[in-house]
């Protein structure tokens, strides 16, 4: 069952999540799986209408079932107010699943300078 849960980021912070895929306490050998990151202004927009849309395959260990997944600070820099969001995977036999779901609200911070 996907987690639902509702995020706050400040504007031009980079939203990412530390993964880990394990089964009965062990973990699970990601070696071609895919990750989606999937943000969208409304719920029904088709996923090439999405404000932020990442696929990750290089994951960090993928033996050992662990990857990163983000949604660069530059990505969300103009993104302010509520959108829907969700993490999948595709794994290697071509089974989909989210992992988590819920709305991310972007809320605007002070300091825009990045050097």
């Amino acid at each position: 069952t996907p987690q639902n849960l509702n995020l706050a980021v400040k504007r031009g912070d980079s939203f990412g999540a530390d993964i880990e895929f394990t089964e009965n306490g062990e973990p699970l050998d990601i070696t071609g799986w895919t990750l989606f990151l999937t943000i969208k202004t409304n719920i029904d927009d088709a996923d090439g209408s999405a404000v932020i849309a990442v696929n990750v395959t290089n994951h960090v260990d993928a033996v050992n079932g662990i990857s990163y997944i983000e949604a660069s600070a530059t990505a969300v820099n103009s993104l302010t107010g509520n959108f829907y969001y969700d993490i999948q995977y595709k794994d290697d036999s071509g089974r989909i699943k989210t992992i988590i779901s819920g709305v991310v609200t972007f809320d605007k911070d002070v300091t825009r300078r990045t050097s």
